[in-house]
């Protein structure tokens, strides 16, 4: 089972919280912070860089299950 996601894709990240995934979520792109700040609690999860800008090195760190 997916325990731990990381989405790059911008658009993602509103069907993620409609489906009530958002606490598999463990890190956003700033991005996404900007634009989907109205998300519930999207502004608490750890940052890894921009959407074309991402932070690989910190993806690897936080050993996801799943990159979108």
């Amino acid at each position: 089972p997916i325990t731990s996601i990381i989405i790059q894709l911008t658009s993602a990240y509103e069907p993620i919280w409609v489906l009530g995934a958002q606490d598999k979520v463990i890190a956003v792109t700033t991005t996404a912070q900007e634009e989907y700040s109205w998300l519930p609690g999207i502004m608490e999860k750890a940052p890894v860089g921009a959407y074309k800008d991402i932070d690989v090195e910190k993806i690897i760190d936080l050993k996801p299950d799943i990159v979108f």
